[in-house]
């Protein structure tokens, strides 16, 4: 019954001075990623009351999170890590770990994309090759350029991947967990 801890890592239970598990630490976590990605606390208060009274009435600034694809992704995950009920947040570090290697997966691969994808303007992505008649086939005219397939896929990655490595960092303490 006995309230412990860093008040701004606090998980709502914690706060209450109710029973924990590991469900809490998932909670603390998502402060941590939240606080390193937008630089700000999720739960914010002149004193150590007021804290503990924004963790346990108010949500997070989502408005303070950067845009992009790979950083709303990572938004999405830490939403859920601060659930203020812990049967909504994730119920395992396993189950985070699973969410954050996606992330990664997915992050990797759009990288790898970038960094192997011809990026000459007009500059077709790919040459079509078949043994269809002559007026039937796809001229290097007719395709793509891949400034527009980029454009078509949303910005590029660099600063997204800032957050997942920010995530990525503390998939050890996850791990831990």
């Amino acid at each position: 019954g006995m309230v412990m801890g860093t008040a701004q890592y606090m998980s709502p239970e914690q706060a209450r001075g109710l029973e924990v598990d590991a469900r809490s630490d998932i909670w603390s976590f998502g402060c941590v990623i939240y606080e390193m990605t937008t630089g700000r606390a999720p739960f914010r208060g002149e004193t150590t009351s007021h804290v503990i009274v924004s963790i346990l009435e108010k949500e997070p600034v989502w408005h303070d999170w950067p845009p992009g694809e790979m950083a709303a992704e990572l938004e999405w995950i830490v939403r859920k890590s601060l659930r203020k009920d812990p049967d909504e947040r994730y119920q395992t570090a396993k189950e985070l770990l699973g969410d954050l290697k996606s992330l990664k997966q997915r992050s990797e691969f759009s990288a790898e994309l970038e960094r192997t994808t011809p990026v000459a303007e007009g500059r077709p992505i790919a040459t079509v090759v078949t043994n269809a008649p002559e007026s039937s086939r796809i001229t290097d005219a007719q395709q793509t350029p891949i400034e527009s397939r980029r454009e078509a896929l949303g910005p590029p990655f660099g600063r997204q991947r800032r957050f997942v490595a920010i995530a990525l960092a503390f998939l050890a303490v996850a791990a831990v967990l």
